[in-house]
């Protein structure tokens, strides 16, 4: 069954793959400090994580990414590191739409989900019978799925989300 601690790392390794801490401001003026910004955790504010030493807010952001995406996906339960990093890296990047992209790539192999964006026990099942079938060709489904869901985004809205982003995400499910 996948780690939490692994996952987290490997979003790490997008949000700050140093893992420096350094402080930095977003487009919309927000901090962001391990991928926690202020705007959407208001709570790391009044918590005082931007000014927590280092090994503090380390702790601080993977129970905060435990909570807010490890845990709604499931994640322990999911039986290959694999393909549950890139669930998790998922969830950061695209929110509730991660579960409509894993719900697609699994009926993408044959599975007969409903595409309703609610993670629950049919979801975990039929991820993982497919995973256990073959992590690789699952984990090709996952990023197949999550590249025309970002192709949507930029065909919708081209001024927000620029060839720029598009591309960072791709490089991101490359990873």
């Amino acid at each position: 069954m996948a780690n939490s601690k692994e996952a987290f790392l490997f979003v790490m390794g997008h949000e700050d793959s140093t893992m420096s801490g350094v402080v930095t401001k977003d487009n919309n003026g927000g901090e962001v400090r391990f991928g926690v910004n202020s705007i959407a955790n208001p709570q790391a504010v009044t918590d005082g994580f931007y000014q927590m030493p280092k090994d503090e807010a380390v702790e601080y952001a993977h129970n905060l990414f435990v909570i807010k995406y490890w845990n709604p996906i499931y994640g322990d339960s999911i039986s290959d590191q694999r393909v549950a990093n890139q669930f998790a890296d998922l969830s950061y990047v695209s929110g509730d739409e991660s579960v409509m992209i894993i719900q697609r790539a699994v009926n993408q192999r044959g599975g007969e989900l409903a595409v309703d964006g609610m993670m629950g026990s049919k979801t975990l099942n039929g991820l993982n019978a497919y995973i256990n079938q073959d992590a690789l060709t699952m984990l090709d489904a996952v990023k197949a799925q999550a590249i025309m869901f970002y192709q949507l985004l930029t065909k919708k809205n081209p001024a927000e989300y620029t060839p720029q982003i598009y591309l960072s995400w791709v490089r991101r499910l490359n990873a």
